[in-house]
């Protein structure tokens, strides 16, 4: 599903994006960077292989403490840039949160140690906020694939597993 959904969202022939096979495999596609979407850049039957990251945004606020300000709009601005480009598609997608937003170095030969001395302006110069684990994606008005747990409204829960939620 991830790698249908990097397809649809990313206008990748999906089915190019593959291991070579004894020799017999698939043709590969060039692998392209994305302004809002972390690339896989190669797959084969059980594995993905994914344009390399720091880390995602939830591990950062962990690690180096909230965004505010002028960092905060620029992560929130990248990541509403990753979102339209789903939605420019005619899909939507149902797993918005913070680990599914990373950090992306704009060099790719360089990565950056995320810690509590880290500086936020330098990250986000050097690096780009971008999407991944796009397997929720879903065609607009159509039912929902996947979610997260901690994400979801216990309203829909109590709805899915067919009761209500006890304490």
């Amino acid at each position: 599903r991830e790698l249908a959904a990097f397809g649809r969202v990313s206008g990748v022939d999906a089915n190019k994006i593959a291991c070579e096979r004894g020799g017999g495999g698939k043709q590969q596609q060039r692998a392209k960077r994305y302004d809002s979407l972390v690339a896989i850049v190669d797959g084969g039957q059980q594995v993905l292989i994914l344009e390399r990251g720091i880390c995602n945004l939830r591990s950062l606020r962990d690690q180096a403490g909230p965004l505010d300000g002028k960092q905060l709009r620029s992560a929130m601005r990248a990541m509403a840039d990753s979102v339209a480009k789903v939605h420019t598609k005619g899909l939507v997608w149902c797993d918005i949160k913070l680990e599914n937003f990373v950090m992306v170095p704009k060099d790719a030969s360089k990565l950056y140690p995320v810690d509590s001395s880290v500086k936020y302006d330098k990250l986000l110069q050097s690096c780009s906020v971008k999407a991944i684990d796009l397997e929720s994606v879903t065609t607009k008005g159509t039912e929902m694939t996947d979610f997260a747990p901690e994400t979801v409204a216990p309203e829909l829960v109590a709805q899915l597993t067919g009761g209500a939620i006890g304490t």
